[in-house]
């Protein structure tokens, strides 16, 4: 970006000189800009529990597809104007793409801390890595930095299980200067555990090439710069749809299908092949 040129405004300075006396209209000044002003800081994240293991909880705490365990927090938090307005958390999970899981206030403790104590519930399907994360604000509404900490939820789960894959056995070429041939591969998933368990479904192309399968209903990019061809989002139906064109080559091309869950438990892998003519 080019810069931009800026005039400047020469203030004068007059003085009239009468017998006797001298009068002095002294430089006009235009104060300067308001102070920004310094937005809060929080630091030394304490919180309790750092890790769930779903097995080591007591009797009643997995409910309706929860786990509900006490959840305590504090920080230290201060600002340098000494308005400080809010401290406030969230907790993310292992996706940090979707909404927090829950989210509260602290308040004042001594010290300079805050905290807070409350019931937090995890979906049990959902093991990982959730995220906490705390932030303040000031009475001008300006955000500092920010805290974090880790929360891990353990399952003693199964894995999940392909139970079949749909895709042909022989896909002919199609001629040359014709449009490609749309091949659909849908692989059916169940995990024990719910299927919201499942991260991922892939497949390994000829022991080289991985390639996503989705449940999206086609409503992102599943591989780099293509969508998945799935149909409805959340069936446990994963797709993958690939093109044939005139220039591949013939021959056996191999695939083997695995699910893997948030705990990293893999499925039995699953192989097929399809032939190119």
């Amino acid at each position: 970006m080019n810069p931009r040129n800026r005039g400047r405004i020469r203030h004068a300075v007059v003085v009239a000189v009468t017998t006797g006396a001298a009068l002095l209209a002294g430089c006009d000044t235009a104060p300067g800009p308001e102070s920004p002003g310094f937005g809060p800081v929080v630091s030394d994240l304490r919180y309790d529990p750092p890790s769930v293991v779903v097995s080591e909880l007591p009797e009643g705490s997995v409910s309706g597809g929860m786990v509900t365990v006490p959840f305590s927090l504090s920080v230290q938090a201060s600002d340098p104007d000494g308005d400080l307005a809010d401290v406030s958390w969230i907790v993310r999970g292992p996706d940090a793409d979707t909404a927090p899981v829950a989210s509260g206030r602290l308040s004042v403790q001594t010290g300079g801390r805050f905290g807070a104590a409350t019931q937090l519930s995890l979906p049990i399907a959902v093991t990982g890595r959730y995220t906490v994360v705390v932030h303040a604000s000031d009475r001008a509404g300006r955000l500092g930095n920010e805290t974090r900490g880790a929360i891990d939820l353990l399952a003693e789960g199964h894995p999940p299980s392909i139970g079949s894959v749909d895709m042909p056995d022989r896909v002919a070429r199609p001629p040359a200067g014709s449009p490609p041939v749309v091949v659909r591969i849908v692989a059916a998933v169940d995990d024990p555990d719910g299927a919201a368990n499942v991260l991922r479904v892939q497949t390994v192309v000829n022991g080289r090439t991985t390639l996503l399968l989705c449940d999206d209903g086609s409503q992102a990019m599943c591989n780099a710069g293509a969508v998945s061809g799935d149909q409805v989002a959340g069936d446990s139906r994963y797709t993958l749809t690939l093109q044939v064109e005139a220039t591949n080559s013939p021959g056996v091309n191999t695939f083997e299908f695995t699910a893997v869950d948030r705990s990293g438990l893999v499925s039995a892998p699953v192989v097929r092949t399809i032939v190119i003519e």
